[in-house]
């Protein structure tokens, strides 16, 4: 850019000297004087973004620093402020929406001195490559000479899926299941390298904003997909701790780029795992002494208890200290289901308890060879996903 001042001297002045004389003029020569060349220069630093989808939105950190001779005014209508903008080979501005996006300085700038900015911008709508350029302007005067430009890749980022997920879960519960996805955008997915395409899995409410409460399940792909292909992919999902009516969604995701706004959405019943006991149990017991009790436990949760099958539903006992985890001592003991009869109709149990049933079991038990005080604890157990929350815990004595 041209300074904003030029330096003047007053050194013509032949038409005084022709008119009264040299002595004239040298005598009523006024003094030279200066106006100091103010000049307008800049350099930019920062990590741009390269790659973009369209109509994304970005934001990064830029740093600018004041190399020229003029402080940089914040305010006022000569002000400087700083233009963004998306275009081909030609440094001109846009217009209309190519126009440059505007952001203004968060103070005046010194001769010398570095301000942060935070961009936030949009990619245009249309897929290829562009040069983003980062440009200040002074408004009244004109652009900068100095420009800091970016060569970047502008791609469409769509999806399609096809599965059949299930819709009924249990809090914390695996499972397995295929999701086809077809790549609709106009770049291939890589499935490795910087800023991999992956599969993003989570449950939520009614925004699709990811994640509800946990960061989302990621699933890679196994190879890159071009556009127009699609890949099958065989994922384990983990439900969430919290159950509910809950909404589970998969989503493609560019990492540390973009989601994809196409998603494949399935309203599903995450069920919870709970249980309340009722019964006595006995307080003093003797070194080893097995001991037999009646203690009832209802189904409080809002899924079935399967007692055969995958991962079954029993009731586990053990002695312990002030650590309810199971895993402090010895292997919980797990009680029969044969030993037990549905309450209060005393009908056999079946093969599942349903939520609001209750089963009183008959427990024979053994006390630890070492006396002492220990807490004796019945809780439920989903096996090979969790124990339940809810337990009975009772303070014991064990004498010789």
């Amino acid at each position: 850019m041209p300074p904003l001042y030029s330096n003047a001297r007053n050194r013509n002045l032949s038409h005084i000297a022709a008119r009264t004389g040299a002595h004239e003029c040298a005598r009523k020569r006024p003094p030279p004087f200066f106006i100091d060349q103010q000049s307008l220069s800049a350099t930019y630093a920062g990590n741009v973004p390269t790659n973009w989808n369209s109509g994304q939105s970005q934001a990064y950190n830029l740093t600018v620093t004041n190399t020229g001779t003029a402080t940089w005014n914040r305010l006022g209508a000569d002000r400087v402020r700083l233009g963004v903008y998306f275009g081909g080979a030609s440094d001109v501005p846009g217009t209309s929406t190519n126009a440059p996006v505007r952001f203004d300085l968060p103070r005046d700038v010194a001769p010398g001195e570095t301000v942060e900015l935070t961009v936030t911008l949009t990619g245009p709508a249309v897929p290829g490559t562009y040069t983003l350029r980062h440009r200040l302007e002074k408004i009244g005067i004109g652009w900068f000479d100095d420009i800091l430009r970016t060569s970047v890749n502008v791609e469409t980022f769509a999806a399609a899926y096809s599965a059949s997920p299930p819709r009924t879960w249990v809090v914390g519960e695996v499972k397995s299941y295929t999701i086809k996805v077809t790549n609709l955008g106009s770049g291939t997915w890589n499935a490795s390298g910087a800023n991999p395409v992956l599969l993003g899995v989570y449950f939520g409410g009614s925004s699709d904003l990811a994640p509800l409460t946990s960061e989302p399940q990621r699933f890679n792909l196994t190879q890159n997909v071009a556009a127009g292909q699609s890949i099958t992919l065989t994922i384990s999902v983990q439900a969430p701790e919290v159950g509910g009516n809950l909404v589970l969604r998969h989503r493609m995701v560019k990492e540390d780029v973009n989601w994809s706004t196409q998603m494949l959405k399935t309203s599903v019943a995450v069920q919870t795992l709970a249980a309340t006991y009722f019964g006595a149990v006995p307080t003093t017991w003797r070194s080893g002494q097995t001991q037999t009790y009646s203690l009832t436990v209802k189904n409080t949760g809002t899924a079935n208890w399967n007692l055969t099958g995958a991962n079954p539903v029993n009731l586990g006992v053990y002695f312990g200290g002030p650590s309810d985890d199971p895993g402090s001592g010895s292997e919980p003991q797990r009680v029969l289901w044969t030993s037990g009869k549905l309450s209060p109709s005393g009908a056999a149990v079946g093969t599942i308890v349903a939520p609001g049933q209750s089963v009183q079991f008959t427990i024979a038990i053994t006390a630890p060879l070492t006396p002492g005080q220990y807490v004796l604890r019945h809780r439920m157990v989903k096996e090979d996903m969790a124990w339940f929350d809810d337990l009975l815990r009772t303070d014991i004595t064990v004498t010789v």
